[in-house]
């Protein structure tokens, strides 16, 4: 049997069932996710954007990992279950 399905790992970066802004809601799965101490469910840390030079310093990091871009969201926003103005995708043309 092969073993590399145990190697998969769940990254949580939100939680729509939880009340409370993005921010609140973050809090949340990170303490209960380091109460849980899984290796194959983690939390996926977000890091607060301070400037277009920064921006552009992450997705130059993401676009050196082969990555396609970033996600921004509003820290602020309520979950919205359809296509929001509060979350943002970055890509590099």
């Amino acid at each position: 049997m092969n073993d590399d399905w145990k190697e998969i790992t769940y990254m949580v970066y939100d939680a729509p069932g939880l009340k409370g802004d993005f921010l609140d809601r973050l809090n949340i799965i990170e303490k209960n996710l380091k109460q849980n101490n899984s290796k194959h469910c983690v939390y996926h840390k977000q890091i607060l954007c301070k400037s277009v030079e920064h921006l552009d310093s992450e997705m130059q990091k993401v676009i050196n990992l082969n990555g396609e871009g970033l996600m921004i969201k509003d820290p602020k926003s309520k979950y919205e279950g359809k296509r929001s103005g509060s979350l943002l995708k970055v890509k590099e043309f």
